[in-house]
């Protein structure tokens, strides 16, 4: 902590980190993750650290290339665990952040993988293909994979693949894949395919981190998110201002106008207050089948909190971008308490 060091010193690039963690958490453990590779000083010292170990340990989720080094570093530390080596090497293959050479490696890691029973080769056969398929609930039972974990984690898979940064999985399932990942009962492999599956999710969660909340008051972006506390003042004042300046225009065609005009602002705010819950399009269209029993319904939003993380219609409209200042893994974990 105490260490002068010259700032043109190489190891100067490294000091602000080891004092962050001491700062953080007390100790350095944990530090593959807050590595650059790309800096030659932190390479030397990741050089050391390649290890399923170190990278399941890691305080921050260690980039996909790094995961790809430390399990080829360190096979054995996957031991026979086919299931869930099949996951890890299918997420690491469609994960545009490795390079040709390790996609071509990941495949023929994927292809050398034999197995006479007959869900083998249709898993095997999706996971390369990008279109993952559940394997039976026997099988993961055989391999004491829990079946919710392992579905949404092939779900979660096949979004990314499909859909990129809108692909990204919802806060609900992203705690899931993380307590998952944490559980220590879980094989290595699979912790290190849930690992994997967060890391790229991060990834595309920190591009966007530093985009701007849009205003409450620019109801005409459809596509951006809106606060419950923004989203009460909107329909109350939709509900209380409609009906009065419909009166004051003294006319029937402007008062059908100003109710033209309260509704589709309404629609706007029940829309981006979707959005800021990690909801779209299909949940509004059910909402507008039931609105016509239930005129109420739209009232049901004022109780349910927003996702405290970005999701794929922008950062959180009522708190700052911060909450993955410290990463994604501590923010889950946060969420997880």
């Amino acid at each position: 902590e105490r260490l002068p060091f010259n700032p043109a010193h190489p190891l100067s690039r490294l000091q602000p980190l080891l004092r962050r963690l001491l700062r953080e958490q007390g100790n350095c453990a944990g530090l593959l993750g807050w590595l650059q590779g790309d800096d030659p000083v932190h390479g030397l010292l990741v050089q050391q650290l390649f290890s399923v170990e170190q990278a399941l340990d890691s305080a921050r989720l260690p980039a996909n290339t790094l995961l790809y080094t430390c399990v080829e570093s360190d096979r054995a530390a996957c031991g026979d665990d086919l299931l869930g080596l099949l996951m890890f090497w299918g997420v690491l293959y469609h994960d545009p952040g490795l390079s040709a050479e390790q996609h071509r490696a990941l495949l023929q890691s994927i292809e050398a993988v034999s197995c006479e029973d007959d869900w083998f080769e249709g898993f095997r056969d999706g996971l390369i293909k990008g279109e993952p398929v559940w394997p039976p609930r026997k099988v993961l039972t055989d391999f004491g994979v829990d079946k919710l974990l392992a579905y949404e984690a092939l779900d979660a898979l096949k979004s990314l693949i499909r859909y990129g940064a809108a692909g990204v999985p919802k806060t609900r399932v992203l705690r899931q894949l993380q307590q998952g990942k944490d559980d220590v009962q879980n094989s290595v492999g699979l912790r290190l395919a849930l690992c994997a599956l967060l890391s790229w999710s991060e990834r595309l969660l920190l591009a966007n981190s530093d985009v701007q909340p849009v205003p409450a008051k620019a109801f005409w972006r459809l596509g951006s998110r809106l606060g419950r506390k923004a989203f009460i003042a909107q329909v109350l004042g939709c509900v209380v201002v409609t009906p009065i300046a419909g009166l004051i225009t003294g006319t029937t065609i402007g008062g059908l106008v100003i109710f033209l005009l309260g509704v589709l602002l309404l629609f706007a705010a029940v829309l981006r207050r979707l959005h800021d819950m990690g909801r779209g399009i299909p949940t509004l269209l059910i909402f507008l089948g039931l609105s016509p029993f239930l005129p109420f319904l739209p009232l049901v939003l004022f109780g349910f909190p927003g996702d405290k993380l970005p999701n794929r219609y922008g950062v959180p409209p009522d708190s700052g971008a911060d909450m993955l200042s410290g990463g994604l893994q501590a923010a889950l974990r946060q969420l997880n308490g």
